[in-house]
């Protein structure tokens, strides 16, 4: 954090009377006044001798009304800089008083042209100041202050610049050079950004960001960028690949396009970027789907959405789109889908569709199928009664056939529904026999498919590996079961095969394994491929400039998380300031991961994960809903407390926040998080790494 000037006492100055240019103070609150000698006293690039006896000079040099006087707010009206002027000489401005948090960033050198304009008006001829701060100085000679001399007092020198008016050409010409000059030394400082960035990145992420950056520039070519521009989006593009391994550039060309003044900062970062596009997308189609779905057939032909007929022609998928469709399903079908207004508000907000498959000759419907936005998962296929589908219906190879058409057809946001999952339960009655993969074509083993073909996996069978599993066999399950790819020698399954290159860790969980695990890992499990049995791994960044508790309960409204009132009370008392900036990747086991099998209470699973070598510290109270609003797809039903000190409600009870899915919604709970407090195996603690 740069910290800037303060004054020394000048002989030549001193020897002249000053010259006040109004005799008015400025008066400021306690608050104001405890801020700036805060300001004062942490300004380390000035020798402590001189700030230790300034602070009152600070505070009255700032209320002098000189009209040159600047004082720099945060959007909360906290004081984050200041400068201050006296006249020693007519005519002559003097800046007794520089200094501010560093958070005024660049905005305080692009004061100079500003202050210069100002200066000249106001009929000054010269501008001076001592300089301390040799960053400072540098950046001021390339505005126009020249040095004139070293001054000691005290045994304290510093070098005197002086701004001389008289010598500047007409205003707006001198004012385009500082600027221009300003402009050249921030295209430098992204330069060096770029560079530095480039060389966190591996060869693979390297091409990935040469390539994408050349497509978006050819695509950007109406917007006529400048360098400068092309210089921010090379190196938020890298930044974004330091954190993520693939982007979708039709995505991210569409958001600049939407907002094209994030190319004229070097701050903010792609992620914030998207998350705001993606914020403007929902909230354009959430008004079509609300005019759907509250629409009531009273008006005349009430269409369902055909998306397409299966080959035979016997058979189509439709999407039901509102209250009525959904009455008509239940009334045939003889289940709950129409019979209260659950469905429909998921409907509209846009976390389910609701599809039918039918009988194309007199429009039956045949089977229901609940289709999870979010979750990219399907979570219930129905027949009538709540039956499920079976390989000895007549229309199974049909509907096989309609479950991977329905992969290419795309939602209201124009993405395609290409789900991920099928939940376990809505195939019970379909069975597939161990370490076999059930595909649209049959039964195969999984040593058989062809997964560069993009097969389309309907079931997967039981299979699982150990120490005593080739690990061609193991990268080849882990690939048809997540969808991700590993060398084999990418995988350990003991201590012993940990190295360097390990990105898969599939055995017991040993005391310190957190602490030995390489950073490249990706997936840890202690009994692949139970879900229950995998240890997540989550990043999450806290947001530099931290959020009051009833803006993060406006904004997780907004993003339609549930919350109730023992959230709201503990967000009220939690010190959301902690952590703000920082990086965080948290370890978040199950408590049967951790060897727990029945539950266990948070002491026991606080002390096994310190054992492991992690949580040896508690997270931030700001982890809760920060990890909330990062992780929009959490993967299963379930919850994950948080290791954060616990805060007692109103009840005395103590209170952890505690990041839930459920079969209905996204929350965002205070759970009961007093040391003897119990959860079952299922229940997952996020702890710091």
């Amino acid at each position: 954090m740069e910290k800037h000037p303060l004054h020394i006492k000048n002989p030549e100055i001193q020897k002249s009377e000053e010259v006040q240019k109004s005799v008015e103070k400025s008066e400021l609150s306690n608050s104001d006044i405890e801020q700036i000698e805060e300001l004062t006293s942490n300004t380390d690039t000035v020798p402590e001798e001189i700030r230790a006896g300034a602070s009152q000079d600070v505070l009255e040099t700032i209320q002098n009304n000189h009209p040159l006087n600047k004082v720099w707010r945060d959007e909360n009206e906290n004081i984050i800089g200041y400068l201050a002027f006296k006249d020693f000489k007519e005519n002559e401005a003097y800046i007794k008083y520089f200094s501010t948090d560093g958070k005024t960033g660049e905005s305080a050198f692009k004061f100079i042209p500003e202050l210069i304009d100002n200066a000249k008006t106001l009929g000054y001829k010269k501008i001076g100041f001592h300089g301390f701060n040799k960053r400072l100085n540098k950046v001021s000679s390339r505005f126009g202050f020249e040095r004139q001399r070293t001054d000691t007092h005290g045994g304290i020198s510093a070098d005197y610049y002086e701004f001389d008016l008289n010598k500047t050409e007409n205003s707006e010409k001198s004012k385009q050079q500082m600027i221009e000059a300003f402009k050249a030394k921030a295209t430098e400082k992204i330069s060096e950004d770029i560079e530095k960035t480039k060389k966190i990145l591996d060869q693979d992420k390297l091409r990935k960001l040469q390539e994408n950056y050349a497509e978006l520039i050819k695509k950007l070519d109406e917007l006529e960028l400048t360098e400068t521009q092309k210089s921010i989006l090379e190196l938020k593009l890298a930044r974004y690949f330091q954190r993520d391994e693939n982007i979708d550039i039709n995505t991210l060309y569409d958001a600049i396009i939407e907002t094209p003044r994030f190319l004229d900062k070097p701050k903010g970062g792609l992620h914030h970027l998207l998350e705001i596009h993606e914020q403007k997308t929902l909230e354009k189609i959430a008004e079509i789907r609300r005019r759907k779905a509250e629409q009531t057939g009273n008006d005349g032909f009430n269409p369902y959405e055909a998306l397409f007929q299966t080959e035979s022609g016997k058979y189509y998928m439709a999407r039901l789109l509102n209250m009525p469709h959904l009455e008509e399903e239940s009334q045939y079908m003889d289940h709950c889908v129409g019979t209260s207004d659950s469905y429909i508000n998921k409907m509209k907000r846009g976390d389910v569709e609701i599809l039918s498959f039918r009988n194309t000759d007199n429009h039956e419907p045949i089977m229901t199928i609940e289709y999870n936005v979010r979750t990219k998962t399907i979570e219930q296929i129905k027949k009538a009664n709540d039956h499920y589908l079976n390989q000895s219906d007549p229309y199974y190879n049909d509907f096989i056939e309609a479950l991977g058409k329905l992969k290419e057809t795309e939602q209201d946001d124009g993405k395609n529904r290409n789900f991920e999952n099928i939940n376990d339960s809505e195939l019970k009655e379909i069975s597939v026999k161990d370490y076999h993969i059930l595909t649209k074509d049959g039964e195969i083993n999984f040593r058989d498919l062809d997964l560069t073909q993009d097969p389309f996996i309907l079931k997967i069978g039981k299979m699982s590996f150990d120490s005593n599993t080739p690990k061609e066999d193991a990268a080849k399950m882990i690939e048809i079961v997540t969808g991700l790819k590993f060398e084999s020698n990418q995988i350990a399954t003991s201590k012993n095969e940990i190295n360097e290159n390990t990105r898969v860790y599939n055995g017991e969980l040993y005391p310190n394994i957190f602490k030995e695990l390489p950073d490249s890992i990706e997936k840890i499990y202690t009994n692949f491929p139970e879900k229950i049995s995998e240890v997540y791994i989550k990043e999450i960044e806290i947001p530099s400039e931290p959020k009051t508790a009833e803006e993060y309960i406006t904004d997780l409204e907004k993003d339609g998380y549930k919350i109730n009132d023992y959230v709201k009370d503990t967000l009220s008392k939690a010190n959301l300031t902690e952590g703000a900036g920082q990086t965080i990747k948290l370890i978040i086991p199950s408590n049967k991961s951790l060897g727990f099998p029945t539950g266990a209470t948070r002491e026991e699973s606080k002390q096994r994960a310190i054992e492991l070598g992690v949580a040896n510290q508690t997270l931030p109270a700001i982890t809760g809903p920060e990890l909330r609003k990062q992780y929009k797809n959490q993967p299963e039903i379930g919850y994950i407390l948080i290791d954060m000190d616990s805060i007692t409600d109103l009840a005395d009870s103590p209170r952890v926040f505690d990041v839930v899915r459920d079969d209905s919604a996204v929350w965002l709970f205070a759970n009961v998080g007093g040391s003897g407090d119990r959860y079952g195996a299922g229940g997952r603690w996020a702890f710091s790494q």
